[in-house]
């Protein structure tokens, strides 16, 4: 790998470089979209609101499906640019793969709210593009269909992360591509622990589940 390379070969320009990306990758994965957007537009905190979360379901449940768009598209963005830049500006596969999941550690864990935050389903997938585009497509055609019969987002959420994950392990062949999708899809499984158990127990709420200003979990 490159990033561990040149920690053998002693090259501190380089591992400047690499420390450099990955520690951009959380910073930018941190940036609260989530609390941000619905501020500035709606004056919302969706924390007050529903579960409690950040994420994209709560902010459509707190402030509206435009405002919860609006969230997607930048939680997509923050993981998927920086991936890119190393990608076309370093040609480094195994350093984007390294800020891909950097970012998606920042999502959740961001250092801007308490190392808290949402649950890197739409930050997973902007970091995964670049990679496998197609099957991010896939994937997210998918959770709509599923989000909108089920209306369980974590149901959703679940079945499109597999499907990534199996989808893009079989069509590129790497093993360190499988690893890399195998850990940030734990990941991502690891962040909706509550949410499988609360769906399982048959009280994870609905994504059109109706709140009010207070948490109802």
């Amino acid at each position: 790998m490159f990033f561990l390379n040149n920690i053998v070969k002693g090259s501190f320009s380089n591992w400047y470089i690499s420390i450099f990306w990955i520690v951009l990758g959380y910073v930018l994965g941190s940036i609260p979209f989530g609390l941000i957007i619905p501020k500035i537009w709606k004056n919302v905190d969706p924390r007050k609101w529903g579960s409690g979360s950040s994420g994209t379901t709560n902010v459509y449940r707190s402030a509206g499906w435009k405002c919860a768009v609006c969230v997607a598209f930048a939680d997509i963005l923050k993981s998927m640019v920086p991936v890119l830049c190393v990608l076309k500006g370093l040609g480094c596969v195994s350093l984007a793969m390294g800020v891909a999941l950097s970012g998606v550690v920042g999502h959740i864990w961001s250092c801007f709210l308490k190392f808290k935050g949402g649950k890197g389903v739409a930050t997973g997938a902007g970091a995964l593009f670049p990679f496998i585009p197609y099957w991010i497509g896939i994937s997210m055609v998918l959770w709509f269909v599923l989000a909108r019969y089920t209306r369980y987002a974590v149901l959703a959420s679940i079945i499109a992360t597999v499907t990534v994950i199996v989808g893009g392990s079989l069509t590129r062949f790497d093993a360190l591509f499988t690893l890399f999708t195998m850990t940030l899809g734990g990941i991502i499984f690891f962040a909706h622990k509550k949410n499988f158990v609360r769906l399982t127990q048959g009280k994870e709420n609905r994504i059109d589940t109706k709140i009010h200003e207070h948490k109802i979990l």
